[in-house]
C-alpha cells in the first residue's frame, strides 16, 4: 500500500511464484524487442519498399509496446478536497464509464475489482486506492491466461486522466 503510492505503481510483495509468473508473461514482450533489434540490423529488408514499410511498422509497435509497459502498473493520481465525496464520486464515475462493473463503497482503502475475459472481450482490473483526499487509479487489461496485455495500457491511462479531469471540474464547479 504505501510502496505504491510512493512508487505511484503498483507494487507487489516479490515471491518466487510472483517473479517466475512475471519472467514467463514478459518473456513474449522481450523477445518482440529483440526480434525488432535484428529485423534493424539486417541489410536485407531495405533493399525494397515493402522491406523498409514493414520494418517501420514493427518499430512504431515495438515504440507503442515499449511505452506501454511503462505504463502498465502506473497509478493515475487524482487529487480531491473531500475524502468521502470523492470516494462516492469516483465510484460513481468508473461505474458509468464501465457499466459492467459493479463497484460498491465499502469503506476500503483498497478497491479491486475484476472482470473475467471472456471468448471474445479482454478481462480487466480496476485498482483503486484511497489516501487522505487523494484517489490512486490503475487500470490493467488481461488476455488469456491472464497475461498482462501492454498495449491497453496507454489507452487506460488517458481515459484515467480524463475522469480525474471530469472529477476536478465537478470539485471546482461546487
Amino acid at each position: 500500500y504505501d510502496k505504491s503510492i510512493k512508487r505511484l505503481r503498483l507494487t507487489f510483495k516479490m515471491t518466487t511464484e510472483l517473479f517466475l509468473t512475471r519472467l514467463l508473461d514478459n518473456s513474449i514482450w522481450f523477445i518482440f524487442i529483440a526480434c525488432t533489434g535484428l529485423l534493424l540490423t539486417n541489410k536485407n529488408n531495405y533493399h525494397s519498399d515493402k522491406g523498409v514499410l514493414f520494418v517501420a511498422l514493427f518499430c512504431l509497435l515495438t515504440i507503442w509496446l515499449l511505452v506501454g509497459l511503462i505504463y502498465l502498473n502506473k497509478l493515475v493520481v487524482i487529487q480531491g478536497s473531500n475524502p468521502t465525496e470523492n470516494r462516492q464520486r469516483i465510484i460513481q464515475l468508473l461505474n458509468d464509464k464501465f457499466p459492467k462493473l459493479k463497484l460498491d463503497n465499502s469503506g476500503q482503502t483498497i478497491i479491486r475489482y475484476d472482470l473475467k475475459t471472456g471468448l471474445i472481450n479482454w478481462g480487466r482490473r480496476i485498482t483503486i486506492i484511497f489516501k487522505d483526499e487523494n484517489i490512486f487509479v490503475n487500470i490493467t487489461t488481461f488476455g488469456r491466461f491472464d497475461i498482462k496485455s501492454p498495449f491497453h495500457s496507454i489507452f487506460h491511462y488517458w481515459t484515467l486522466k480524463r475522469i480525474g479531469r471530469q472529477l476536478q471540474d465537478e470539485n471546482n464547479s461546487r
